[in-house]
């Protein structure tokens, strides 16, 4: 997820970003909130959304198939990589992984 995309879901989430104002708006949803606890604990419950943002983003170059679109030559056309050729795609992702999952779940429960 780039920076715009965090800070779409911290805007959708409103308050101060805190573990408690996420599992509020989840409760008020029906989500099971088990998982978002499993996310969170890798990076510290007292963080806000705000502080886990500010491990920073990077910029990454992943190769794409031009024949199939998978990535990184996980190719699943059953033509190499090499033959159909490839196009490389800067992508903004933050540094920390475990703040891209976390960051990936609520996405996929708030804006999905």
């Amino acid at each position: 997820m780039n920076q715009s995309d965090c800070n779409k879901v911290i805007k959708t989430i409103r308050g101060e970003g805190k573990i408690g104002d996420v599992l509020e708006k989840m409760r008020e949803k029906g989500i099971d909130q088990r998982q978002l606890l499993q996310y969170w604990w890798l990076l510290g419950y007292a963080k806000s959304l705000q502080e886990v943002i500010k491990c920073g983003f990077e910029e990454t170059e992943h190769f794409i198939c031009n024949g199939c679109g998978s990535q990184d030559c996980a190719c699943y056309c059953g033509v190499a990589c090499m033959e159909g050729g490839t196009t490389s795609v800067k992508i903004q992702q933050l540094k920390d992984p475990n703040a891209g999952e976390l960051f990936e779940f609520l996405n996929t429960i708030f804006n999905g």
